[in-house]
This record gives C-alpha cells, sequence and structure tokens, in this order.
C-alpha cells in the first residue's frame, strides 16, 4: 500500500482490498501521513479473517 501511495496510486483512507492465495480478504486503509527521519511515511490499518 505504501508503494502505491508513493506512486500517487492510493489516497488516505481509500479502502484497499487483497485476496490471498489461500482465499483470504483483507482490507487496508492508509490512514496518516508521517515522516519519521526525513523519510515520508505512511500509517497503515488491515483487518480480515484467516
Amino acid at each position: 500500500m505504501a508503494i502505491l501511495h508513493a506512486k500517487g496510486e492510493l489516497p488516505l483512507n481509500t479502502a484497499f482490498r487483497h485476496q490471498g492465495i489461500l482465499g483470504n480478504i483483507y482490507t487496508g486503509h492508509l490512514i496518516q501521513e508521517a515522516e519519521i527521519g526525513g523519510r515520508k511515511s505512511v500509517a497503515p490499518t488491515v483487518t480480515g479473517k484467516s
């Protein structure tokens, strides 16, 4: 998600759904931008069931 955000393809607070190889579906959101040690970063949340 962080790479997609850096490319401008995933804005903050937008759902990103991913299906794993076993069929598990996870939903992630990027909730905040920050700067750590002079580098840009994002804070994610992820929900789902296995």
